[in-house]
């Protein structure tokens, strides 16, 4: 069952109107703001209730039973009502959560836990007006509700109101000046602002109260390099420090700690691998997903995630092994034969996967994870105009960053260049930020053979970025490509060499040859024009940052 938040906030306002003569109804009707008692209006039961793990289903109805009891005795009803919302709300059954929010806030008015729980339902959707009225209806019953203040101020952040964001930060520093999140947020906003100085002081007295925040941490080395302090951004970023709880967040938040009450079963388990796979634990996600499967021996979910735990393991042949059996189980299924094909192909067993990519389009044509996995084989195999048509057919069907790059990338390969500009262009506009897109536009806007596409200007600021971001071998070659095509080959031939040596250093002998290939090139005077990248991984190749920093200022001195 759902306990009382642990946080003020959201509370009950003071001097809530609460009638309790034996006149009520009619005080009801008299008095401003107390509406008259209407009849509560539950969700429907959400549709596949008899497919879910036994002990969601308990849960369910045992809340349907405690909002039932309360209708047919006339007890408040706004309690067991927002109850069942955030049981919607926690298997992410938006409707059913939606309808029993509004209820619960229909009934009781004071209440601003309802108004909160809204906003952030449509936060989650997308809808942010709706999202921002909700939570402002909240803080007008709980003005200094620091959970509140902050969601509200990145969303205002996220819509450009720095004023309004920054205001509410501030206030909510006010409440709780160890709040890291509110602080994250407010350097954000600084910086927004021009104000890079504050931001430091912020994020350093941020990092103070939570070193193991790899967010802090880069946020922070991103502001020294904003203030010219180069040596300490490059000295945090250098830093291998293990992350902390994403649910560390400095925060009581009563939303998250409502909705992991209700975590358990199959779901909880699900969430629990997940988190495990996100946090780079295979061994703690395989033991959770697992779990899951014993929860519910038919789930996809818990069988892929064991598969793919015991991959990440190096597990590989136990792993084909547990899709096979799932696959038996679920002949009907074409995310299991994408699955099984995908590890087939990693292991180079071609034509086992090409069979089992085939056999999941046969089941289904508009598979996504079937089109993405035959174009993948096809671009392995050579055939790029195969992996062409399977990528422009699955990204068709939904977007993905993922999609977009692997469309781009195979546009670059058939050198069809201006078109993968205006793919990418067009594609990082829908899909919002992504690295991978962003470092692939920037390749192809220093690399292209085509004139009209290059712009040198624009590939380094875009390669730079990601440079503060995370100091990769992707990030730091754009950034060698983009100096060579400005001209300045001395400099980018002097970055080249610090990429090689990065490279010996990783142990990358597959990567070695074409380094120095591409050092020798720009010491003979010429600029790359070969905008495909060189290889997989390169995000996990270390690349001093100083080292570039200083090369970059060089480069920079000697421009107009």
């Amino acid at each position: 069952m759902i306990e009382q938040p642990e946080s003020p906030a959201p509370g009950r306002a003071a001097g809530a109107c609460r009638p309790s003569s034996l006149f009520a109804g009619v005080i009801l009707l008299l008095l401003p703001g107390c509406p008259a008692r209407q009849e509560a209006v539950p969700p429907p039961p959400p549709a596949g209730l008899e497919v879910m793990s036994p002990a969601v289903r308990e849960q369910y109805q045992s809340l349907r039973a405690d909002l039932d009891r309360a209708l047919r005795e006339s007890a408040p009803a706004a309690e067991p009502m927002g109850k069942l919302g955030l049981w919607h709300h926690t298997y992410q059954l938006s409707e059913g959560a939606e309808a029993a929010y509004l209820e619960a806030r229909r009934l009781a008015p004071e209440e601003p836990r309802w108004a909160y729980y809204l906003g952030m339902l449509y936060a989650a959707l997308g809808r942010t007006a709706e999202a921002r009225s909700e939570l402002q209806a909240a803080l007008a019953i709980t003005p200094d509700d620091v959970p509140t203040l902050v969601r509200l101020a990145e969303l205002e952040l996220a819509d450009g109101e720095i004023p309004r964001a920054v205001e509410h930060l501030e206030q909510a520093l006010a409440s709780d000046p160890e709040c890291v999140r509110a602080m994250v947020a407010l350097a954000e906003a600084m910086e927004a602002r021009g104000d890079d100085q504050r931001a430091v002081e912020t994020l350093a007295a941020a990092r103070q109260l939570q070193p193991g925040s790899a967010q802090v941490r880069h946020s922070l080395a991103r502001a020294f390099r904003r203030v010219g302090e180069i040596d300490q951004a490059a000295a945090l970023l250098a830093l291998a420090e293990p992350e902390a709880s994403p649910n560390d967040a400095r925060m009581r938040d009563p939303l998250g700690s409502r909705l992991r009450t209700l975590d358990v079963g199959l779901q909880g388990n699900l969430r629990r691998a997940r988190a495990g796979e996100r946090r780079g634990r295979p061994q703690a996600a395989l033991q959770s997903y697992r779990r899951a499967k014993a929860a519910d021996p038919d789930s996809i979910e818990a069988r892929l995630g064991v598969a793919r735990s015991l991959a990440s393991l190096g597990r590989v042949d136990r792993s084909i092994e547990e899709l096979r059996a799932a696959l038996e189980d679920h002949p009907e299924n074409p995310r299991l034969y994408s699955a099984l094909a995908s590890r087939l192909a990693a292991e180079d067993r071609r034509e086992e996967a090409r069979e089992l990519f085939d056999a999941a389009l046969a089941i289904n044509p508009e598979s996504r994870p079937a089109l993405r996995g035959l174009g993948d084989l096809q671009a392995g195999s050579g055939d790029t105009e195969g992996a062409l048509a399977s990528f422009q057919k699955a990204r068709s069907l939904g977007l993905t960053p993922e999609l977009a790059h692997r469309h781009a990338l195979a546009l670059i390969r058939l050198g069809r260049h201006a078109q993968a500009l205006r793919a990418l262009e067009e594609d990082s506009e829908r899909v919002g930020p992504d690295r991978s897109l962003e470092l692939l536009l920037a390749r192809l806007l220093a690399a292209s053979p085509t004139a009209e596409v290059r712009d040198g200007e624009y590939a380094l600021k875009l390669a730079r970025e990601a440079l503060d971001a995370a100091p990769g071998l992707d990030a730091a070659e754009v950034s060698v490509i983009a100096l060579a095509e400005l001209g300045d080959l001395p400099a980018a031939a002097a970055g080249q060499r610090l990429l090689v040596e990065a490279v010996q250093r990783a142990g990358r002998d597959d990567l070695l040859a074409l380094m120095e290939q591409r050092a020798r090139l720009f010491e003979s005077g010429r600029p790359l024009r070969d905008p495909v990248p060189a290889g997989e991984a390169l995000d996990a190749i270390f690349v001093d940052p100083a080292a570039l920093e200083a090369l970059f200022d060089r480069a920079s001195a000697r421009r107009p």
